[in-house]
């Protein structure tokens, strides 16, 4: 959810009818219209697509199958130098706000990273006070890279990261979590860091995801639920594996990410947030937003931790995450799946989904990505919950004030409410109160 924020004058400017993504002032090359497109028209300075009746030419079909003419040319970046992307005539099922047009064209060759040796199973390293080992295990033909610490005949503890993290953003909780008895497993997403990164937008589906996480509480459980805590992306992660398979979990525990259908509800009516998550639709676009976090040596997915409380050594870390191989692409992929229907429940689902098991929202209200009307829970989604709210913290409260957090999360661990159905409890929570001596 964390934006890459520091484009400037790349960035995509949104509003409810068009998307502008600057790429460059030379001819650009555009596919066939004997492909789909009912007519293309290239300027040296805009693009725009045009489609009507049965001939309709989506985004959608376009990344899935593209061709291009005369081969890729590599965009030219300056204050002066754009394109733009006409939205219209999207596939049905998408929100209005990312049904665009675009162009497919191959990876720039120097978007290729180093590989890499994944020797880190069975290391162990210390992490802010705390020895933390590595670990993997397979769901099918899938890697899923692990940390653990604690006890590991004690409750399962899962920390799923969201995006651009990866398991090291949970550092500041290991510690304290490790030293009340829990078993603490941080894994990377799959797509993510030292994970398998499958390709193909359809292998970050909801069900292949959560599947991950339960082969994770099903290997390292010791055979019994697991309370599960998801951040942002691992948030959305986290909902799913309670709506799906509510006996693998304990407790949810979801960290500045609201609820899908209250984000979804945000996107159709709150202009602000559309806005605010401008990035979701420029994620749609194929190659360009990997090529765009991962040139000049990493600069954009640097600034996305400006202005927080990441230190240099910790920035660092991720830019050594996301310089193997996929990662980039990996999780951007999630945005698309998304996109694409992949992330929908069951269709033998009930509507909604009810979650009965305890669930804590833990939110941030200086989230510069989320709005604070976002922090909500309806109760006909899941009646046994409890908002809490830090008026004092970012979108990452784990690290903002980890020893206030750390403090709610154990206590969230520790209690097991049995909450009234007419209401969802709400508290604002400031740094003073619930600390930890």
């Amino acid at each position: 959810m964390a934006a890459l924020r520091s484009i400037g004058s790349l960035l995509p400017k949104v509003n409810a009818r068009r998307i502008i993504i600057p790429l460059g002032s030379q001819t650009v090359p555009v596919a066939s219209p004997a492909s789909g497109a009912a007519s293309i028209l290239a300027t040296s300075s805009h693009v725009h697509f045009d489609a009507s009746g049965s001939s309709e030419f989506s985004l959608y079909q376009r990344i899935e199958s593209s061709e291009s003419v005369g081969g890729f040319q590599r965009p030219v970046f300056g204050r002066r130098s754009r394109f733009s992307s006409l939205v219209s005539h999207p596939p049905r099922h998408a929100p209005a706000l990312f049904r665009c047009y675009a162009v497919a064209q191959p990876y720039p060759e120097d978007l290729e990273m180093d590989e890499g040796q994944d020797d880190e199973v069975g290391t162990e390293e210390v992490i802010e006070g705390c020895r933390v080992q590595h670990g993997e295990l397979w769901n099918e033909d899938v890697k899923i890279h692990y940390v653990e610490c604690g006890d590991k005949n004690g409750e399962l503890v899962v920390l799923v990261h969201g995006f651009p993290n990866f398991w090291y953003v949970w550092k500041n909780q290991f510690q304290a979590l490790a030293g009340a008895g829990y078993h603490v497993v941080a894994p990377d997403l799959r797509g993510y860091n030292s994970s398998s990164k499958p390709k193909g937008i359809q292998n970050y589906s909801r069900r292949l995801v959560v599947s991950d996480i339960v082969r994770v509480i099903d290997q390292l459980g010791n055979g019994k639920p697991a309370t599960v805590v998801g951040h942002d992306w691992g948030g959305f992660v986290t909902w799913a594996v309670a709506e799906d398979f509510p006996d693998k979990v304990k407790k949810a525990v979801i960290v500045n990410v609201a609820h899908t259908s209250v984000f979804a509800e945000a996107l159709r009516s709150n202009l602000r947030q559309l806005r605010q998550s401008w990035y979701i639709g420029f994620f749609q676009l194929p190659w360009l937003p990997e090529w765009l976090m991962t040139h000049s040596n990493f600069k954009s997915l640097k600034a996305a931790f400006s202005g927080t409380t990441f230190q240099p050594i910790d920035i660092d870390r991720h830019v050594k995450a996301y310089g193997k191989a996929g990662a980039a692409e990996g999780g951007i992929n999630y945005y698309r799946a998304a996109m694409r229907g992949h992330w929908a429940p069951a269709p033998s689902a009930p509507r909604p989904i009810r979650v009965e098991l305890p669930v804590d929202l833990i939110w941030g209200e200086l989230d510069r990505y989320l709005r604070k009307e976002l922090a909500v829970i309806p109760k006909a989604i899941a009646p046994n919950a409890v908002v809490k709210l830090l008026p004092h913290c970012s979108h990452w409260p784990m690290w903002d004030d980890p020893k206030l957090f750390n403090a709610l999360l154990l206590e969230s661990l520790s209690s097991q409410r049995a909450i009234s159905g007419d209401r969802v409890q709400s508290a604002a929570i400031t740094s003073n109160e619930g600390m930890a001596d």
